[in-house]
Formats: structure tokens, C-alpha cells, sequence
């Protein structure tokens, strides 16, 4: 094949666009676009490869196609991996190493992309934790080198003739997929191969594309620049909120083809042609390995001794130049050996693939076994409280105090009717379990609840919380949700309604449901209960809605501001320094709560049927808030607090929730038992 050395620079802008995007370079936070360059690259390459050999022999050897591959693609990511096992054991806490060991099958399996889609989003900070993040591109490119070939030959055999139309009917299609399903399924199209062909196809118009010469340096200047403007300006100008890929990732492709394309100009394409960027391009893959992983520890260790999970510009500067020198060094003495002498004997091809499917096994078995291990316990603090866990990563689910409950009817006492409606957002559902043990069960209540798990937003008339991606959805469901709480709350006059959701942090996102304009309420500042008003109209609204049944009005919770619940339990032992895992915090720390507490307090003073009742009673005394119980038993099971609102967003664990219904259950028996106002 013809060597092509502008590729080779365009692989150097690709990798270090994206080295200084996960380095957090501000100005570079659209570098994630160089990856998409890459897929344009390969899918340029790779069907060369195939046509030609196609066109010559009129057949496809699969085998040798595939030897390639693994020399190509296993010796450097194998030594990524064992560098990243061996560090992982020492550095990544019980949670991250048990995400490690399922990253590890599925990058062995050549599937990580599905893995982290299933996972998180790729901005998560879970997700950020992991060193193998990265290897979801090699997902894609290893799902494309299986399928590419097989569609090639069949089109080939059978559709000669058509064969660009076939391309251009797949190309259309994988981006029109991306089109409709860009609006509910984001992480999809970032990670899952069906949504990426595209780019790849980009890339293979180029055959016939390279046929049509052009004589005139000035042209190819002119689509040389145009070219590199295309992918410059979405790594300056892209965020990690924009869409993409979708039709944002048209123009780093189309740039990438340009640069493909008209790379030999004399002036511009030099910039890919010379020595030194040539040189970063040779390198670029293991460059791509190792400085995630690289990135991901160093982080890591500052976590792990008590400081930020972030890095300093000194030391984003050195981990720049240690990528490069440990990318050198697996070039020349891992990349190279291995490519080197590739086998042409059928036999001997066999037998490679043979050995390195047993590496493969290797990376199952060792990932497998931290995965269902809980990232190998016995390296815990405390290895026995993870015994009773049985997917760590999964801990905030599984201990959430309304994980067994789906909404609707969640316990059937001696009515038909709900004795009890719960309504609210995810801490309405995170009283369910409380709830039914400690009152529903003892006092053979009736319990319904529409309480939305995925979908938070406050469930009242005319109010809506403000989310652009997904508006309509919000939209739509609060309504029916709250529809659906009122009928089912009318279905008896002796039937009462808790009303339950994080309103210090909702009430700064809510607006009018009708014009979706912001009700500005900072809960942090705002402590006047007139400047409330637009929640408090909401509030009467739900009153006349609900004619005279009770309303009881629970408060915003204290939350674990210095106690994370999966980091404390996930601790290393060899790890001394302090993680924030104190047992209480001070309760003027969360004023945001505080604040709304005060005005539901004062609103339920104001109306018959309205009752208060204050989590802060319960979970706080002398000015102090527990965050565990007697046995060190966590009352949360996450954790999430923005120091610049001073809002936390913790929802009650199991045991939190038992807790607090236990401590509630003689207050709320009193409420449902005594007779109704009737003067409203």
C-alpha cells in the first residue's frame, strides 16, 4: 500500500488534541474530537486495504486480515493493561477496581464501548475514575474491523456494481440514526458503533474520492486550510454539553478527509509531513494508551491521600512529557518487535492468533474475578461490611431507601383505597422502605406512591423543573404523575398526602410549566417567605386540587455533607489519610435546606390540614446531623454536594429511611388519625 506520510501528522494532531482535552487544558475541551479523526482515518485505511485486495484477488483472507490486526493492536494494549492491573490493585478503591474488572473483560472482549455505555455517561465522575475509559474507541474500531470486512465481500460478490450506493445507503443511514435518536439516547451515540459508522464511512469515500487529481498546489492549499479549520475549531470551540457526535461531528470528519485528501500541498500539508510530527503520529497509538491511565492515577493517588481529585498545571505538564517518553519507549520496543515478521504460513497465522486469544482469556479470567469479587474485598478497611454488598459500584441503588419499589401501589393493607399517597421526586421514593416497615405493615395501611426515580421534578400544578435536553419528557410526566396522585387520593376522604422532594435544589431549577420561565429562587439566600411566592401559589394550588384531605409536608433532608458513603466503605487499608467520613456534620452547613424548611414550616402554620414535619428534628441534635447510625451503618447512600449553592443532594439508604420513619411513625399515625379541619 502507498504510505500516505501526512496521515501520520494527522494522527499527531488527532492524539495530542485529545491528550490536552483529558488533561483539562481549558481551551482544548473539544479535543475529543481527535478520536473521531481517527475513526475517519482508519475507515479510510482499512477499506483500502480490503477493496484492493478484493479487486486482486477476488476473495478476502480473513486470517491474515486478522493476524495484522492482533500484532497491530494486542502487544501495546496488553501492556496497558497489565500496567493499569497492577496499579489499579494499589491505587483504585474497592468501587473503582470492582468498574476496573468489568472494564478489563469487556476491552479483552473488544466490547468496552458497550460497557461504558451501560455504565455512566462518558463525563461521570465515576466513569473519570477509570483507566481504561479511553479503550471504548478501541471497542468501536475492533467492532468495525470485524463487521467491515464481511459487509465489504458480500457487497462486493453481489452488489459490485452498486457498491458506492451501498456505502452511501449506510453512511445515510447510521446518520439519520443519530438525527433520531439524538434528543433520549446521548450516550448511545457516543459510544455504540451504529451511530459512529458514519465517520468510518467518511473515511472510505476517500478511495474513489483520491481518484479525482488535482494539479494545482493553491487548491490543495486552499482544501489543506479548510481542513484544518474544520477540526481546530471544534477542539477550541466544543464543550462537553454539546451534541456529538450527531451532525457535530461532520465538520473534525470532513476536516479529517480534506487533510486525507489534499495533505501533499508544498506549504500547509508539511505541517504533517515533517519529521517531528510525523514522529508524534508513528507514536500516537501507544501515546493514546497510556496517557488515560496515566491521567487516571495520578488523580487518584490525590484522592487516595486526602487531596482533590485534579492536577496542577506542573504536573499536567509532566504527565504531557511522560506520555510521550513511555509512548517512545512502547513504540520501539513493544509496537515494533511484534510487527515485525508477521507470519505468512497459514499455519504459523493460526497459531498467533491462538496465543494471543490466550492472552485474552488471561485479561477474562483476572477481570472477572475482581468483578465479582467486589474489586477484591480483603484490600477494604473494613472487608466485612462488604460482605453484604453484592455489587459495590451498584451500592448507592442497591442501599437507596426506595430500591425494591417500582411507583404506583407499593403495599396493600385492609382498604382497597391508599390510606396513603407519596408524591414528589427521589426523595419521596427514598421514604418507601422506611415507610412500609416501620408503618404500613405494623398498622395495615395502604400505600401508594408516585414518586419519579429518573425523571426529578416537583410534582406540583403549573410548576415544572427547567431541563432543556429533555423538556418535553419533564413536561409530560409531571403532569400525568401528579394527575395520577390526586385521583388516587380522591378515591377515599379519609385518604392523606406526603408531599416529599429536594426542594432546595429544585426550586433554584423550577419554572412555570406553561412558559418555562425561571422562578429564580435561590434557596442558598432567599429566607423571606414572601419571595416564595410563586411556590407558595403552587402549594395552594395543590391544596384546592386536593379539597379537604391532609397534606403533610416533609422537609429537605440534612444530607452527608462530609461523609461519602461508597468512598468510606471502599477504602484501602494502606490508605491513613482522612476521605471526609465524618460521622456528623454541623447542621448550619446545608443553609439551602434550612432555608426552605422555614417556609414550609411557616406555610403549614398558616392552613389547617397542613402539617410539617422536619428531618432535621430527626436526624440532628445540638447542632450537629448524624450521617451514620450506632452501628456505623451509613443513613445515606449517596452523596452529591456543590460547595458553590451549599446544596446537597443525599438521598436516604435503607437504613436511613427506616430511621427516619421510625422517629416520624407516632407524629404521622397522630396526623392520619385525627379529624379533618373544615374550615379552609
Amino acid at each position: 500500500m502507498k504510505y500516505y506520510k501526512h496521515i501520520d501528522g494527522l494522527r499527531a494532531l488527532a492524539v495530542i488534541a485529545v491528550l490536552f482535552a483529558h488533561l483539562d487544558f481549558p481551551a482544548f475541551r473539544g479535543g475529543y474530537v481527535g478520536v473521531d479523526v481517527f475513526f475517519v482515518i482508519s475507515g479510510f485505511l482499512i477499506t483500502n486495504i480490503i477493496i484492493k485486495e478484493l479487486e486482486e484477488t477476488k476473495r478476502f483472507d480473513f486470517i491474515n486480515f486478522y493476524t495484522r490486526r492482533a500484532r497491530r493492536i494486542m502487544p501495546a494494549l496488553s501492556f496497558v493493561l497489565i500496567i493499569s492491573f497492577i496499579l489499579g490493585v494499589w491505587l483504585l478503591d474497592l468501587a473503582k477496581f470492582h468498574i476496573f474488572g468489568g472494564s478489563l473483560v469487556s476491552t479483552a472482549l473488544s466490547f468496552s464501548n458497550v460497557y461504558f455505555y451501560k455504565q455512566a455517561s462518558y463525563f461521570d465522575i465515576l466513569s473519570q475514575s477509570n483507566p481504561l475509559l479511553h479503550t471504548w474507541s478501541l471497542g468501536v474500531e475492533e467492532q468495525f474491523y470485524i463487521f467491515w470486512p464481511v459487509i465489504l465481500l458480500i457487497t462486493f460478490r453481489f452488489f459490485r456494481e452498486h457498491l458506492l450506493k451501498v456505502l452511501f445507503l449506510l453512511f445515510i443511514i447510521s446518520f439519520i440514526n443519530n438525527i433520531y435518536d439524538q434528543d433520549n439516547y446521548i450516550t448511545a451515540l457516543y459510544y455504540l458503533v451504529q451511530y459512529r459508522a458514519f465517520e468510518f464511512l467518511i473515511g472510505a469515500f476517500l478511495i474513489w474520492i483520491l481518484k479525482i487529481k488535482i494539479k494545482d498546489n493553491y487548491k490543495k492549499e486552499l482544501l489543506c486550510a479548510l481542513g484544518i479549520l474544520f477540526i481546530l475549531y471544534p477542539i477550541f470551540t466544543y464543550k462537553q454539553d454539546t451534541l456529538f457526535p450527531s451532525y457535530n461531528a461532520l465538520l473534525p470528519c470532513i476536516g479529517a478527509a480534506l487533510l486525507i485528501y489534499a495533505g501533499e500541498a508544498k506549504y500547509l500539508g508539511f505541517l504533517f509531513r515533517n519529521e517531528i510530527t510525523r514522529f508524534i503520529g508513528l507514536i500516537s497509538y501507544s501515546l493514546y494508551l497510556v496517557h488515560w491511565p496515566l491521567i487516571v492515577f495520578i488523580k487518584t493517588y490525590n484522592e487516595d491521600v486526602g487531596q482533590l481529585f485534579e492536577l496542577s498545571l506542573y504536573v499536567k505538564i509532566i504527565i504531557f512529557f511522560v506520555s510521550i517518553c513511555v509512548a517512545t519507549f512502547m513504540y520501539f520496543f513493544i509496537e515494533q518487535p511484534f510487527r515485525k515478521n508477521i507470519p505468512k504460513n497459514k499455519e504459523k497465522q493460526i497459531f498467533l492468533l491462538f496465543r494471543w486469544l490466550i492472552v485474552v482469556i488471561f485479561f477474562i479470567v483476572l477481570g472477572f474475578s475482581i468483578y465479582c469479587n467486589n474489586g477484591w474485598a480483603w484490600r477494604a478497611k473494613s472487608p466485612e461490611v462488604i460482605e453484604t454488598i453484592s455489587d459495590i459500584s451498584n451500592y448507592n441503588l442497591e442501599n437507596w431507601g426506595g430500591a425494591d419499589f417500582k411507583e404506583d401501589y407499593i403495599h396493600i393493607g385492609k382498604t382497597t383505597y391508599p390510606n396513603i399517597i407519596i408524591m414528589g421526586d427521589s426523595h419521596a421514593g427514598m421514604l418507601d422502605f422506611g415507610i412500609i416497615k416501620e408503618i404500613a405493615i405494623p398498622y395495615d395501611l395502604t400505600i401508594f406512591t408516585v414518586a419519579h426515580r429518573n425523571i426529578s421534578t416537583l410534582l406540583l400544578p403549573g410548576v415544572i423543573r427547567l431541563y432543556p435536553k429533555s423538556q418535553k419528557s419533564f413536561d409530560y410526566l409531571s403532569k400525568k404523575s401528579y394527575s395520577e396522585a390526586i385521583t388516587a387520593l380522591k378515591k377515599s376522604k379519609d385518604s392523606v398526602l406526603i408531599y416529599s422532594t429536594w426542594l432546595s435544589g429544585q426550586l433554584k431549577m423550577a419554572g412555570s410549566i406553561e412558559t418555562h420561565k425561571s422562578f429564580n429562587i435561590d434557596t442558598l439566600k432567599i429566607v423571606d417567605y414572601n419571595d416564595y411566592e410563586l411556590f407558595i401559589n403552587a402549594l395552594d394550588k395543590l391544596r384546592a386540587d386536593m379539597g379537604k384531605h391532609k397534606l403533610i409536608l416533609i422537609g429537605d433532608f440534612p444530607g452527608a455533607l462530609n461523609y461519602k458513603p461508597l468512598e468510606c466503605i471502599s477504602e484501602l487499608k494502606w490508605f491513613k489519610f482522612d476521605k471526609k467520613c465524618n460521622s456528623e456534620d454541623k447542621a448550619s452547613e446545608n443553609m439551602a435546606a434550612i432555608n426552605v424548611n422555614g417556609i414550609l414550616k411557616e406555610y403549614a402554620k398558616r392552613y389547617e390540614n397542613v402539617y410539617f414535619i422536619n428531618p432535621y428534628e430527626v436526624f440532628c441534635e445540638k447542632g450537629y446531623c448524624k450521617n451514620i447510625d450506632s452501628k456505623g451503618k451509613s443513613f445515606y447512600s449517596d452523596s452529591k454536594y456543590e460547595e458553590s449553592i451549599m446544596i446537597t443532594n443525599s438521598h436516604l439508604s435503607k437504613i436511613g429511611s427506616l430511621y427516619f420513619a421510625k422517629h416520624i411513625r407516632d407524629q404521622l399515625i397522630r396526623i392520619i388519625n385525627e379529624p379533618i379541619a373544615n374550615n379552609q
